[in-house]
């Protein structure tokens, strides 16, 4: 059970981009700048980085590095609403406003000894201001090898926001993991406090883009997800509770802190995040057109 699980969360995070068939409409065409005639080009943090290439101002790529080593990164095609990563092609359908309502992937791997069969779909609902409000989630998975045998795995999820004057005070995820004859419930609860330095152009940083919900949190960078709060973050806690058929257990309550630098015209320049009673601390760098960060 374990490894199915590793398996399938290690399939859902390099693919994970994944989603939902929506009733969604045609790609944005309009130019994407955070403020008017500023695009985020790459992004530097601890042991990655990431390059982001334009056309016709609207991001169509990303180039990702781990020291030197170059990995696959996404690949956007608006004209044919999908979002590929490695072999794998994502269907996209898009809001009026151009944020992402639902993505959607289906998946046939063939290796050595085994063949697995991933479905995962994503979708996404948003208040009149571009707010994300609701998130929903479904992964299933099947590995069957040469000799027949087979297991299999599915998993759901839903998130819901609470939204209070422009900012994101709570998210609640709850998980139903099955797979194996165990069924597992597990239960989140996402809160978070602000500084009082303004976040005016409404521009997400990875410190708010969850990648449990938003699926890859690039994407989020470039205002495919909605709009962020109109303060930057100063802290996020969560606290989580497992449920299976035998107990319930209580896990550990995990916070982070938050620094921000922003430039000049309002955009982010770095965040630093740091974990309770730490002195570590991670730092993520912002870099637009081409240029670096000008404070």
């Amino acid at each position: 059970m374990k490894q199915l699980r590793k398996l399938s969360c290690l399939v859902a995070l390099t693919v994970m981009l994944a989603a939902f068939v929506g009733c969604g409409g045609s790609a944005p065409e309009e130019p994407q700048y955070i403020v008017p005639g500023k695009q985020l080009t790459r992004l530097e943090s601890r042991f990655q980085s990431y390059n982001f290439k334009y056309s016709k101002g609207r991001v169509i790529e990303t180039e990702e590095y781990i020291g030197e080593k170059r990995y696959d990164g996404l690949r956007i095609n608006y004209d044919e609403n999908t979002i590929t990563i490695g072999d794998a092609e994502i269907d996209v359908r898009w809001t009026s406003e151009g944020y992402i309502r639902s993505m959607k992937l289906n998946r046939i791997e063939e290796q050595d000894d085994c063949t697995i069969s991933t479905s995962m779909a994503f979708k996404y609902n948003y208040d009149s201001q571009g707010q994300m409000i609701g998130m929903n989630r479904e992964v299933s998975t099947k590995m069957k090898n040469k000799e027949g045998m087979s297991r299999s795995m599915s998993e759901k999820a839903d998130a819901t926001f609470t939204w209070s004057d422009g900012l994101l005070t709570k998210i609640v995820l709850t998980t139903l993991s099955d797979g194996d004859d165990e069924v597992i419930t597990k239960e989140e609860t996402i809160t978070y406090t602000y500084s009082d330095t303004p976040n005016t152009p409404r521009q997400y940083t990875r410190a708010i883009a969850n990648s449990d919900i938003v699926a890859d949190t690039k994407l989020a960078l470039f205002g495919f997800f909605g709009v962020a709060p109109v303060r930057h973050i100063s802290s996020e806690t969560t606290e989580s509770t497992t449920i299976t058929a035998d107990e319930r257990e209580d896990g550990d309550s995990k916070t982070y802190y938050y620094d921000n630098v922003l430039n000049k015209d309002g955009t982010i320049a770095v965040t630093i995040r740091r974990e309770t009673d730490s002195s570590l601390f991670f730092a993520d760098k912002y870099y637009y057109n081409g240029e670096n960060n000008k404070k």
